[in-house]
């Protein structure tokens, strides 16, 4: 392998041992869906890595800080169950604060975000927040429903001149926003050595317990 440009020898590898530092990130729009995956997740990491658990119904959330106390853990799940129903969550804001906080000496860094998609339109720049990401060195993996990725719907009404270039304009910046999210969700995730994953609502909790494996 190579440090630092100059060729170094691999004298033994082995599984890595150090503590896990996990940034769950849940944007479920208020149904609940992940919560049973989460319950899953966090049972087989249990003594082996601390978890911050994040809600993003609108605007982030911070519903349990970075814990290893399963009482704790417990109590913050019980919060993400269903709590209404609610579109445009601030998702990109919500890994940019993770990518400042999951960092730690002596840990390895993770992030999970669990999305159903209608996010809000934001306008953080995607490379910024992948470069964001990879100072952290956390491996961000995503989850998301089949059709979260789903296009949202014109904004053109109407049939004068100035409700037309409104409309144009505002499905331009739609069109921008979710081309920033599906860059951090998808090449961020792979540069950082994780991946993003679709399902459906019966393969949710598969899938995070894949991410956990």
């Amino acid at each position: 392998m190579k440090e630092g440009g100059k060729t170094a020898e691999v004298l033994s590898a082995q599984p890595a041992t150090m503590p896990l530092r996990i940034a769950l990130i849940v944007a479920d729009g208020g149904t609940g869906a992940f919560q049973l995956g989460m319950a899953t997740f966090m049972q087989k990491l249990l003594g082996r890595a601390e978890f911050s658990l994040t809600s993003v119904v609108v605007q982030p959330q911070k519903v349990v800080d970075y814990s290893t106390d399963a009482g704790v853990l417990s109590a913050g799940l019980d919060r993400l169950g269903r709590r209404g129903r609610e579109r445009g969550a601030q998702l990109m804001e919500a890994i940019q604060d993770a990518t400042t906080e999951v960092r730690r000496e002596a840990r390895r860094s993770v992030i999970v975000v669990m999305r159903i998609g209608g996010e809000a339109m934001t306008a953080i720049s995607g490379n910024d927040v992948r470069e964001q990401l990879r100072k952290s060195a956390a491996i961000l993996y995503v989850i998301s429903t089949a059709g979260a990725q789903r296009a949202a719907p014109s904004q053109i009404r109407g049939t004068d001149n100035v409700s037309v270039q409104q409309g144009q304009l505002r499905d331009s910046e739609l069109a921008e926003s979710a081309s920033n999210l599906a860059l951090v969700l998808g090449d961020g995730s792979k540069d950082s050595g994780g991946h993003h994953d679709e399902g459906v609502s019966t393969t949710l909790v598969t899938s995070l317990e894949r991410v956990a494996d």
